[in-house]
C-alpha cells in the first residue's frame, strides 16, 4: 500500500483534497489487497448506458451493482459475430 501511496497523483491528492471533485472521488479510499473486486468494479461502472436489450428481447434497467455485473458478463458472452449497438434517445 505505501508504493500506491508515494505515486506522485496519489501523493498530490493527499496533499490537496481539493482535487478530489476532479479526479472523481477520492483516489486513496479506492485501493485494497483485493485487485479482482478491484477491476471488477472498474468494469462494472463503466457502463455504455443506463439499460440493456437483450438479444432475448428483455429490456433491463441497470439501476444496481447485480444488474451492472449482468450487463458486462452479458455482453463478454456475446458471440463474436454480434453487433452492440448504442442508441441515444431523448424523449
Amino acid at each position: 500500500m505505501e508504493d500506491y501511496r508515494t505515486q506522485l497523483v496519489i501523493a498530490v491528492c493527499l496533499d490537496k483534497p481539493e482535487l478530489e471533485e476532479l479526479v472523481g472521488g477520492d483516489p486513496i479510499a479506492r485501493p485494497s489487497d483485493d485487485l479482482e473486486g478491484l477491476l471488477r468494479h472498474a468494469m462494472d461502472s463503466a457502463l455504455p448506458s443506463n439499460a440493456l436489450l437483450t438479444l432475448e428481447g428483455r429490456w433491463l434497467d441497470i439501476a444496481n451493482a447485480d444488474r451492472r455485473r449482468y450487463f458486462n458478463d452479458y455482453l463478454d458472452a456475446l458471440p463474436a459475430d454480434a453487433y452492440a449497438v448504442r442508441v441515444l434517445y431523448h424523449g
